[in-house]
């Protein structure tokens, strides 16, 4: 097992009637942060920037969002995946974390990834939120697994994708056909961190044409 010590910074319920607030930036070198906020903080219609790990439900309300670097997927209303669905603003990095939540293609498919066409850089987390104590290696349907993966196609201008504890056998389509023509074709960095049931990397695989960096963690 392995300890994470972060840091919590709670914002107090007023915080939430600041509606014309755009940015959010919290960062403490050498430490992690997470932010405690308000449930209604999707009142904040004006957002375009938030950096901090701040779960809050109905994120969907805020379609001027560009900056959403992490996003939990709870079985609770208002964090379900198809929150994403309009966030079509985003750029830069987005982490999601929660995915072995989701139980089907369709319900993937609604967060419509590949419509974010300037994020550059995902990370797909089939386990509970890196802040969780719970153990990483909860049991879960692979070929669940695998069909929330397929429906989970990111955009074709991405540069950089981590999957992380995923437990399906198999690669979605989207990485291996050349027959989607939004799914990423020039991917310079792979991660695949504790993928358990995971086979060899395919050789006539698309996405692995122009890649530069390749990294593999604890996977079998």
């Amino acid at each position: 097992g392995f300890y994470i010590f972060a840091i919590k910074l709670i914002l107090p319920s007023t915080f939430s009637k600041l509606y014309h607030m755009q940015t959010i930036f919290v960062k403490r070198d050498s430490s992690y942060m997470r932010v405690s906020c308000p449930e209604d903080m999707a009142n904040l219609i004006h957002l375009r920037h938030v950096t901090a790990w701040m779960p809050f439900p109905n994120v969907h309300r805020l379609t001027s969002l560009q900056t959403l670097t992490h996003f939990d997927v709870k079985e609770e209303q208002g964090y379900e995946l198809k929150q994403l669905k309009h966030l079509n603003k985003l750029r830069g990095a987005l982490r999601i974390w929660g995915l072995e939540i989701v139980g089907s293609k369709e319900e993937a498919l609604e967060a419509q990834l590949a419509r974010k066409e300037r994020v550059t850089k995902l990370v797909l987390g089939f386990s509970s939120s890196y802040w969780s104590l719970q153990d990483l290696d909860t049991c879960d349907d692979p070929e669940v697994a695998a069909e929330v993966l397929e429906g989970l196609c990111p955009p074709k201008d991405l540069v950089e994708l981590s999957i992380e504890h995923y437990r399906g056998s198999r690669y979605p389509s989207w990485m291996l056909s050349r027959q989607q023509p939004d799914a990423p074709k020039r991917l310079q960095i792979l991660r695949f961190q504790t993928c358990s049931r995971l086979a060899s990397i395919p050789e006539d695989s698309e996405l692995f044409t122009h890649l530069r960096e390749l990294y593999i963690y604890d996977c079998d």
